[in-house]
């Protein structure tokens, strides 16, 4: 089997691990800013993101996008090592 099919799965997959926790953290934070919408849940919502944001500067040496980008590169090296074991492992069992 060519390598070139398994270089490209490996590259979705580190691409999909990159993207889901940005998204992730995307999605809580547009939840958190409708939430705001409500009358009455305006706290909700400016604290919400404060904490968000203390969370991220703390991977991220002070800045909230370098955060988000530290745990999205750290989720696309996991994804990709264990992509690479499990290829491993499949071509192992299956004896080639």
């Amino acid at each position: 089997m060519s390598i070139l099919p398994k270089f490209f799965r490996l590259l979705l997959t580190t691409a999909f691990s990159f993207v889901a926790p940005v998204v992730l953290i995307g999605v809580i934070l547009v939840g958190l800013c409708l939430v705001g919408f409500v009358p009455g849940l305006e706290f909700l919502c400016q604290s919400g993101i404060e904490g968000l944001a203390n969370f991220l500067e703390t991977f991220g040496d002070g800045s909230p996008i370098e955060g988000i980008l530290a745990i999205g590169l750290t989720f696309a090296v996991v994804g990709a090592i264990f992509d690479t074991y499990a290829s491993y492992r499949y071509q192992t069992l299956r004896g080639n």
